[in-house]
């Protein structure tokens, strides 16, 4: 359990199907699909029963999408960009209904590194959680808050160039510093600081230079 009514669990096999059906075009004629992996985990918030100015959209309260950012922080994986749904059962529990959420395509693997472990651990899950439950994002550091807006949006972007652009932006934002009476170039701070940051995480940097040609 992350906080009241969010956890990391394994949802029944059959609401899984019914999630992976919503998410996924079926073509036409329905033709029925033959997956080769399963469910490893899934991130779940149960709202209830819906009362009246319920916000009842995909993540509509953005408590998904904050798990989400801080798994990244923890250990980058493809979770929350692969299948999302909102699932709507009755008054008895039965199903009656799932809506697919917006999160499909090439987001899903935007964070994850090709032969690289896609998934957390329980001490990270342990991690995820303190971080959820002691953090604001909506009152993150104007810096902080521009560097994150431009990370995410730069996993929604297809082409390299656009994704190389909005990453430079956040780091820019991170280490770039207005000091009154000392004036350093934009340049000369990204060059030398994103440096200093690279050795603090423990970053190794590659220096490459292509043919004139």
């Amino acid at each position: 359990m992350l906080a009241d009514r969010i956890w990391i669990c394994r949802m029944p096999d059959h609401l899984r199907d019914i999630v992976y059906k919503a998410c996924q075009s079926p073509g036409e004629p329905y033709q029925p699909p033959f997956r080769q992996y399963g469910q490893l985990y899934t991130i779940a918030l149960f709202m209830g029963p819906p009362e009246a100015g319920t916000v009842t959209s995909w993540d509509g309260y953005r408590h998904l999408s904050k798990v989400v950012t801080c798994s990244q922080l923890v250990h980058p994986t493809s979770i929350g960009f692969g299948n999302t749904a909102v699932l709507i059962f009755g008054p008895e529990g039965e199903f009656e209904q799932a809506r697919p959420g917006p999160c499909r395509g090439f987001t899903e693997q935007a964070f994850s590194i090709p032969d690289t472990r896609n998934w957390l651990s329980q001490s990270e899950c342990e991690t995820v959680k303190g971080l959820f439950n002691n953090s604001n994002m909506d009152k993150l550091p104007d810096k902080v808050a521009r560097a994150h807006w431009n990370f995410q949006y730069a996993a929604f972007q297809y082409f390299f160039e656009v994704r190389t652009l909005l990453v430079v932006s956040g780091l820019d934002a991170l280490v770039h510093v207005r000091t009154p009476g000392r004036r350093l170039s934009t340049g000369t701070q990204f060059t030398t600081r994103t440096v200093q940051l690279a050795a603090d995480l423990g970053v190794m940097l590659l220096s490459w230079y292509g043919d004139s040609e």
